[in-house]
């Protein structure tokens, strides 16, 4: 139930835009339309230029603030659909923005490297520096394996070493 909500609200926030190139004037008529049984609310509020959300452990979301260099975690804890808190998990990072977990350990693609924090740890992993250039977001995917790939528009690169994605 939690992560079709989360799709939801990512499609929300996708689907508040500009028209796509090549379709001229967005129409009168283009609002969210849902399909029987979903609702869109809002979930957490006063939080500024989020670029990235993801369901982690425990059904918490986390998001990146890049411009901020944070990560922040929502809670619901009394599961009524809003965030009963925003706890910075994450600072001084360099534009953060794509953010994985594999099993509780959080990976977190930012402008030019890729970081890992383990559970419990006190300090981050810089796991390698990723390369300069075009695009400034990194998105992070796990494959089914212990390799993972991240996105450095407009190209990918990847790791099939288990000691570069897998925590230790």
């Amino acid at each position: 139930m939690h992560q079709r909500a989360l799709l939801v609200a990512v499609v929300a926030v996708a689907c508040k835009g500009t028209a796509a190139a090549g379709q001229g004037q967005m129409r009168s008529d283009d609002t969210l339309r849902l399909p029987p049984g979903f609702k869109i609310s809002v979930f957490a509020e006063n939080l500024r230029n989020v670029r990235f959300m993801t369901l982690g452990p425990g059904n918490a979301v986390y998001a990146s603030q890049p411009e901020m260099g944070v990560i922040v975690k929502l809670t619901d804890a009394n599961h009524d659909g809003v965030a009963d808190s925003a706890v910075t998990i994450a600072s001084g990072l360099k534009g953060p923005f794509g953010i994985a977990f594999r099993g509780d350990t959080m990976y977190v693609g930012a402008e030019s490297e890729l970081i890992r924090f383990d559970p419990g740890a006190r300090d981050p992993v810089k796991l390698m520096g990723l390369p300069g250039g075009g695009h400034s977001t990194r998105t992070i995917v796990f494959g089914p394996t212990a390799s993972c790939t991240w996105q450095s528009a407009p190209r990918a690169i990847s790791a099939t070493s288990a000691t570069r994605c897998a925590p230790p």
